[in-house]
């Protein structure tokens, strides 16, 4: 059950942040007895706990110790549609997001339902989502994870399981929900599903200028109880479309979407929710027309009908993220110190007065980069790609700055991504106090995640440069 840290198991020691790490052991326990006997054979170690790997901030990386990967806990338990308004679905933390959405459309063909946290990486695993509250492309009109989980079961480094409901324990589930692991393992969770919207389109539209673009992104309607809405706005800029057209090629889902004429300097990405088609082609318009006056191209818009049209938009969005992580990954084997740097904060104020902060931090580093993210909830992902040790430090300092203003601002410093072991020390003075209250009561013996809190003795490694990464096994 517990194995020994071999080279075959070498793609388990990182995660996309591109952080290496190493450890003692490797484990893939399939059920809460398999856990307990991996928890009593390292007592004197420290255990990382993984799922999917698809984190950008090395949570799930082992700085030594044991890695426990969850991936062969990933059934479906059960599905009970008996309730008037949604549904419940219960199922173990190594379920993905694919095998979740095919679980739920096989079970509710005749009364369709979602689960409204669905970051667009389908790899992503349901314990990682619950573990990191993440909250996807609908976060700002659904909300996140922690709103649609009913029920955490919780191993504890004792062995012992906390079952935490939102019915009779709803603040010890909070306390859970969001903790990234540094309290236990999640080995169940019961979410609650909500009704799929009948009618799902998606619209690209294009602006020569990023300011114009960006006028248009603080106009979109943020009226989200008619019977039409948006419920998704994602920004892409241009450094963010030509990183993706260089890469289009090599991922098949892509390669039959039309190149975007260089005369673009950015992108919105809408896809819109309503009741039934009439809506629908009501709200299309108006957003057609209002993208218009803010000098949208008529001529390149796409207008996608149907869920599985607006899905492929989704993809696109997704094709970003995915080409920006090729690009880390080129400059680490350039530089090894290099790894994923990307703002994750909740800034407060106008859509434009952020994304023209973000931009002139950008170009006054002088690297390259790429602004691209959520715009209804201000949470803008500005991807710092650096090449050297120099720009590295650069980025480090741009995001610490940009941590501190939100936080003094009254947004949050680590919205969707969590803080892992790259950004640790990013959550200020008083939240990282409260972390580790919050991990000494549960985990006084520090088994869980070693690294991924501010000051547990670790985590100082990976923003100086000191930390053994590239140690190899063992």
């Amino acid at each position: 059950m517990i194995l020994q840290m071999e080279e075959k198991f070498e793609d388990y020691l990182r995660d996309e942040s591109k952080l290496q790490g190493y450890a003692d052991s490797i484990s893939f326990p399939s059920s809460e007895d398999d856990i307990r006997q991996i928890i009593e054979g390292n007592r004197e170690s420290c255990i990382t706990i993984q799922g999917g790997r698809t984190g950008l901030v090395g949570g799930a990386v082992p700085m030594g110790g044991h890695l426990m990967n969850l991936s062969r806990m990933n059934r479906i338990l059960s599905y009970d549609s008996s309730c008037q308004d949604n549904a419940i679905l219960v199922a173990e933390p190594g379920v993905s997001l694919m095998e979740l959405e095919q679980a739920i459309r096989c079970n509710s063909r005749k009364r369709p339902m979602f689960w409204p946290c669905m970051p667009t990486e389908k790899s992503a695993t349901v314990g990682g989502c619950v573990a990191a509250n993440a909250r996807g492309i609908y976060g700002n009109v659904y909300g996140p994870a922690g709103e649609y989980v009913e029920e955490v079961r919780l191993m504890l480094s004792s062995g012992e399981i906390v079952e935490a409901s939102r019915d009779k324990d709803s603040r010890l589930l909070e306390e859970i929900v969001g903790s990234e692991g540094i309290l236990g393992v999640i080995t169940r969770v019961t979410l609650r599903l909500v009704p799929r919207p009948a009618c799902i389109w998606g619209l690209a539209l294009f602006f020569r200028e990023e300011g114009m673009g960006a006028a248009f992104a603080d106009a979109i309607p943020a009226d989200t109880g008619k019977e039409a809405f948006v419920a998704a706005a994602e920004w892409i800029d241009r450094r963010g479309i030509e990183l993706l057209e260089e890469r289009k090629m090599s991922m098949s889902r892509l390669r039959d979407f039309p190149e975007i004429d260089r005369q673009y300097s950015c992108a919105v990405l809408l896809e819109l929710h309503a009741q039934d088609e009439e809506h629908m082609l009501e709200l299309a318009g108006r957003l057609m027309e209002l993208s218009a006056g803010y000098g949208a191209d008529p001529d390149c818009t796409w207008a996608m009908a149907g869920e599985q049209e607006a899905c492929r938009l989704r993809e696109y969005r997704h094709g970003v993220a995915e080409a920006v992580n090729m690009k880390v990954e080129e400059n680490h084997r350039r530089c090894s110190r290099i790894v994923k740097l990307s703002s994750d904060m909740t800034m407060v104020g106008g859509f434009s007065g952020i994304l023209g902060q973000y931009r002139g931090l950008l170009d006054q580093s002088g690297m390259d980069g790429t602004i691209f993210g959520h715009i209804m909830s201000r949470d803008l992902h500005m991807n710092l790609l650096p090449v050297n040790e120099e720009e590295y430090g650069t980025a480090r300092k741009i995001l610490e700055g940009l941590a501190g203003q939100a936080l003094c601002g009254g947004g949050r410093p680590v919205s969707e991504h969590g803080a892992g072991k790259i950004k640790a020390g990013m959550y200020g003075v008083m939240e990282t106090w409260k972390r580790m209250v919050r991990k000494q009561s549960f985990d006084p013996g520090g088994m869980w995640n070693r690294g991924d809190v501010a000051n547990d003795g670790l985590c100082g490694m990976y923003q100086t440069g000191t930390s053994h990464i590239g140690r190899g096994y063992g």
